[in-house]
């Protein structure tokens, strides 16, 4: 018999699986089937985990935002300009990451129409936000360190969909070298220090 933890195994395949198709192809084209024979297993198996698209669907969200949640529980906050580095992670700058940036695209419409994806998405940022608001705390009054993170937010955003839309345009390089540009403008005027041009390392 199959243990709990090839049980829950063989659930979180099937929602990589699903993760997969919707990257790809979008939420459209996300079917039980198509996800059946991305996981390489029958519709059966798949009905055996979720009662519905729907359910799949929702769990595939669940996923998006635990991805987003264990990456800002990671934030260094040794220093302002470590903020520089974090914010890099949430750019498509290689596959995985361009996955996940397509997947939150295609969840963005289920968000604005539906309360009860929106109140997950809130949770989100919320979660970023507090635990970029615990690091710069240190530097500044809690008012600009609000200021700091909203002008965060709009350039991640803003650079990962363009890049998403356009990535031949948006190479790692542009993205990477236009995050510290606008960043370290903000943080400059606040340190009176002068930018640098030093593109972000790469985890």
């Amino acid at each position: 018999m199959p243990t709990e933890v090839d049980k829950q195994q063989r659930r979180e395949h099937v929602i990589d699986a699903a993760f997969r198709v919707i990257a790809r192809d979008g939420l459209c084209a996300t079917t039980m089937r198509a996800v059946a024979a991305e996981a390489g297993a029958t519709i059966g198996l798949i009905n055996h985990w979720f009662d519905s698209r729907e359910e799949l669907i929702e769990a595939s969200f669940d996923r998006a935002i635990e991805i987003e949640m264990t990456r800002a529980a990671e934030l260094a906050a040794d220093d302002p300009s470590s903020y520089i580095d974090a914010a890099s992670q949430f750019l498509p700058i290689d596959a995985r990451r361009r996955d996940e940036v397509h997947v939150w695209m295609a969840f963005y419409a289920m968000v604005v129409t539906n309360p009860d994806y929106a109140e997950r998405g809130r949770a989100r940022c919320n979660a970023v936000r507090t635990t970029m608001l615990g690091g710069l705390r240190q530097y500044f009054p809690t008012g600009t360190c609000h200021d700091i993170i909203d002008r965060c937010f709009v350039l991640v955003d803003g650079i990962a969909i363009n890049a998403a839309l356009d990535p031949k345009r948006w190479t790692r390089s542009r993205q990477l070298a236009v995050l510290r540009e606008g960043l370290e403008d903000v943080l400059a005027r606040r340190l009176n220090k002068s930018p640098t041009n030093e593109v972000p390392k790469e985890n």
